[in-house]
């Protein structure tokens, strides 16, 4: 998947909104008009790069664990479609909230899970999981107290037009 190339414009009002700031002041603090500033941001989501409106929450502060698994699969990766496999896991429960697919690792796929407590993910979502696709493993692991939680893209992996 090729990266799109930002705009330093384009990196400014993505940075500004990340850190909730309004539009009008994006503009002011850009030295732009506003309908400039509207239109870059309705190109950005015409693009797929914004997807708000959002709120912004803290899963650190809602739910009791986070809990990521990795799977390994019975099967080699060339007798898999990683997509099927992607929906058939994200059908599963709307408490898991990542599914990557991995490479450079023995394992297959990672997920992230949100839930309320310890049981609920081993007694439920891990045997949903068991008994949707055909794995060989999976391993567990609490993230206890995340020391930050960021959902931001950093302002230094967004790429510019030169």
């Amino acid at each position: 998947m090729e990266q799109k190339r930002l705009s330093k414009t384009e990196v400014e009002v993505i940075d500004c909104l990340q850190r909730s700031i309004p539009q009008k002041d994006i503009a002011e603090h850009l030295r732009k008009d506003s309908s400039t500033i509207s239109k870059r941001i309705k190109a950005l989501k015409r693009a797929g790069i914004i997807q708000y409106p959002v709120a912004i929450v803290d899963p650190t502060k809602l739910a009791i664990y986070i809990v990521c698994g990795l799977i390994k699969l019975k099967l080699p990766r060339e007798h898999w479609h990683w997509s099927e496999v992607a929906t058939t896991i994200s059908k599963i429960s709307p408490k898991i909230k990542e599914i990557v697919l991995l490479s450079g690792s023995e394992w297959d796929i990672f997920i992230k899970c949100y839930v309320n407590s310890l049981d609920e993910y081993y007694d439920d979502l891990a045997k949903r999981i068991l008994d949707a696709i055909d794995i060989h493993a999976i391993s567990s692991f609490i993230l206890s107290h995340p020391a930050k939680y960021d959902s931001s893209i950093p302002r230094e992996c967004l790429e510019t037009k030169e």
